[in-house]
């Protein structure tokens, strides 16, 4: 992201973690605070308004960015990833269908591609990687998968 900035581009970072978000916001101060949205921030949007934009925790897309809070004037009643992938010309999504935080998350692979190509974008310009690494504890695969055993997640 940082690299993208000093190239001049117009690129947020947008999660739907509160407390990510705001740790993120305090750590680099006011200058940048902004560069750091949630998810629901893209609901009025122009098309292809942000250049770049870094969708982290992905599994946390919500069905829509409406609560019972939102102004009646800024519901568009779209889907909350069709609202993320409208706002930027280019999104990349980290996404772990593994985790879970809120039953009301409903952010998957599945859903993004086919919303991406319901939108238009064609089966060419998606492109799926897989990360191999991770730097949580330490990036040790066997505690993850001793977690996994625990947890009894892939069983």
């Amino acid at each position: 992201m940082g690299e993208l900035l000093r190239k001049g581009k117009v690129v947020y970072h947008a999660t739907g973690s509160s407390a990510f978000t705001n740790t993120l916001r305090n750590i680099l101060g006011t200058r940048s605070a902004n560069l750091f949205k949630f998810f629901n921030s893209f609901m009025n949007h122009k098309e292809n308004q942000i250049e770049i934009l870094i969708c982290d925790e992905a599994h946390r897309i919500r069905k829509t960015s409406e609560s019972r809070y939102t102004p009646r004037s800024q519901r568009t009643g779209l889907p909350q990833i069709e609202e993320i992938i409208r706002a930027a010309k280019f999104v990349i999504f980290f996404i772990d269908e593994k985790q879970t935080v809120r039953p009301n998350e409903i952010g998957s692979v599945k859903l993004i591609k086919e919303t991406a190509q319901k939108m238009g974008i064609k089966k060419d310009n998606l492109f799926e990687y897989e990360l191999k690494v991770q730097f949580r504890c330490g990036g040790s695969e066997s505690y993850l998968e001793w977690v996994e055993d625990v947890l009894e997640i892939n069983a």
